[in-house]
């Protein structure tokens, strides 16, 4: 099972509930994935606290998602397999500019993350769109 951030968290109490699948067949592993975004009017001074604000928010839905997997199905194995972040301005009919502070804020938002995630216990955690190119995430 593969779920955005913005998924409701609720949904994994039906899926990792054993009694909604057939027997003998293991749930082995769930997955989701997480991107910070800010707004298209944010500048990067505004926008890391946006980007942290969600990030806190994810956080959260990964400590509750958690505690439902290891009540429900605690052989279950989770991987939050994309974290990234994406700049509003990507979504802009021209192309505009990426600023230089952006870069340094994607980092540390994905440090912030994967920090986080590791002291939950996530078993694996990954990079999104480490070797990709920009902007193809529309593509």
């Amino acid at each position: 099972m593969s779920l955005a951030y913005e998924d409701k968290p609720e949904w994994f109490e039906y899926f990792l509930n054993p009694k909604n699948h057939q027997p003998g067949i293991p749930l082995d592993m769930i997955s989701y994935h997480f991107y910070a975004i800010g707004e298209i009017d944010q500048n990067i001074d505004i926008m890391q606290y946006t980007f942290f604000e969600r990030a806190d928010g994810f956080i959260n839905s990964v400590r509750y998602i958690e505690n439902i997997r290891k009540r429900l199905s605690p052989n279950t194995r989770t991987t939050v397999n994309e974290i990234g972040s994406i700049l509003a301005s990507d979504f802009a009919s021209k192309e505009i500019p990426i600023p230089d502070e952006y870069w340094n804020l994607s980092g540390a938002s994905f440090a912030y993350v994967f920090l986080a995630l590791t002291r939950l216990g996530i078993d694996v955690i990954g990079e999104s769109q480490l070797v990709g190119i920009l902007r193809n995430f529309q593509a």
